[in-house]
């Protein structure tokens, strides 16, 4: 009756484990995926070509872009930000000022004392796609 148990539950926990890495892969794209869309400039700047991806995988592949890693050197400078998203996003004007939107609303909530630095910093860095501007 014990082995029956031991084998029943290894059974339960190789299924879980299963479940777990289809729910990883079938999750937001990897990174891998995307560095195809970044490069760098003549100035040695990062570039994000968004033209030919997909609009719902748009904001996952700002997400895992070098472009976003540089422009998160520059906060709290939100026109810094809104400079570096403007000039090196390339191909679509439409998620460019949704996502400057963005960040504009939240700088206005954390001047507004509605977030603090910490949160204004995460909202930041990890947009949220159900908010007005996505």
């Amino acid at each position: 009756m014990q082995i029956f148990i031991f084998l029943t539950e290894v059974i339960l926990i190789a299924f879980l484990l299963d479940l777990d890495i289809m729910e990883l892969n079938s999750t937001a794209p990897k990174e891998e995926y995307f560095s195809s869309y970044s490069s760098l400039n003549s100035s040695g700047e990062s570039i994000l070509f968004i033209q030919e991806i997909p609009d719902d995988q748009k904001l996952s592949a700002w997400e895992h872009s070098p472009l976003k890693e540089e422009m998160l050197l520059c906060f709290p400078h939100v026109e810094q930000m809104r400079m570096l998203i403007e000039n090196n996003i390339i191909g679509d004007e439409a998620f460019k000022q949704r996502l400057i939107a963005y960040i504009e609303n939240v700088h206005g909530a954390y001047l507004a004392q509605e977030l603090s630095y910490d949160e204004f910093k995460r909202a930041v860095s990890y947009p949220d796609p159900k908010l007005p501007a996505f």
